[in-house]
């Protein structure tokens, strides 16, 4: 008959509104899933980049301190033990290289922070 055509009609027009209308929310979702993602991982790569640029040679460089090195070797020196007297070393600048000579090492351990005196 032609009512019970017009009622699935009906019905089907409205099945189709109501997944139209779930797509749409789930596209909502996932663009809004898509952006927290990508914030996320943006202010992941900045840390990233700072952490980064604070180990950068060149920053180090720029903030006022040195990198000494042997003379015929690219290995950095750490500690006094690494040379000797008379040795020949090469410190880095910002703004180039000094070749030095070790003439005397004075054992002194430098403490990081404030010390509290009373």
């Amino acid at each position: 008959s032609d009512y019970g055509r017009l009622i699935d009609e009906k019905n089907i027009l409205k099945r189709i509104y109501i997944y139209k209308m779930s797509i749409k929310n789930m596209d909502i979702r996932i663009i809004s899933d898509i952006k927290n993602y990508l914030t996320l991982k943006k202010s992941r790569l900045k840390l990233i980049l700072e952490n980064l640029q604070e180990k950068n040679p060149v920053a180090i460089l720029q903030r006022g301190f040195a990198i000494i090195y042997k003379e015929k070797e690219d290995k950095n020196i750490k500690s006094i033990d690494e040379v000797k007297n008379n040795q020949k070393v090469r410190i880095m600048l910002i703004d180039g290289i000094l070749n030095a000579r070790i003439f005397k090492k004075i054992y002194k351990k430098l403490e990081i922070g404030l010390k509290n005196e009373n």
